[in-house]
């Protein structure tokens, strides 16, 4: 017994000295492609040993299931096994070019957004209605939509190809004009 306490003792003096292995990470699509890659050169950097892999998945996944170690997602997380933690609020705008908005009309209130082509990225839940936010107060604006993108790539090239308005999160906003420049009514964040 010894003998198993003091080889027990040495591995766990070598798991605290080195990190190595496996991890596997998931994030959604457009955290992959405009954050991850620097989080993980700076990990891959710390800990060279680490073997680490990425996954880009919009899907909830069952990360038990997956052999998933580690999560970053926002929005619904899904059942299963695990620990979840908020680490943030991922701030949320509605965007559009100012020609779209020239032609289509620029909304005034948020039953407007009815005139207006939404386009859908395929993981929101929104099909006929957008919850907006003023104070504590929250309404659903009914939508119409003109288009659902699967990739966040295709979101962009249609927000600037005049097709409508979208809700993004505002790290990924970079030429789009903003749809609602009043802060009385504002997309609901993501947690």
């Amino acid at each position: 017994m010894l003998d198993e306490q003091a080889n027990l003792k040495t591995a766990l003096e070598d798991l605290s000295d080195k990190v190595e292995g496996q991890l596997v990470v998931t994030a959604n699509l457009a955290f992959c492609q405009h954050i991850m890659g620097e989080v993980i050169i700076e990990l891959s950097k710390q800990f060279p040993d680490l073997k680490i892999v990425l996954r880009a998945d919009d899907r909830i996944l069952d990360l038990a299931a997956e052999n998933i170690d580690f999560a970053l997602r926002s929005g619904l997380v899904g059942d299963g096994k695990g620990v979840v933690q908020k680490i943030g609020t991922l701030s949320i705008l509605h965007v559009a070019t100012p020609e779209y908005l020239d032609t289509a009309g620029r909304p005034q209130t948020p039953d407007d957004l009815i005139n207006l082509a939404y386009i859908q990225y395929k993981a929101t839940d929104d099909r006929i209605a957008t919850l907006l936010l003023r104070g504590t107060d929250a309404i659903q604006a009914p939508i119409k939509i003109g288009l659902t993108a699967q990739f966040p790539g295709m979101m962009f090239q249609a927000i600037n190809g005049h097709l409508g308005y979208a809700k993004m999160p505002e790290f990924l906003v970079l030429d789009a004009a903003l749809l609602h420049k009043s802060p009385l009514w504002r997309a609901s964040p993501d947690p």
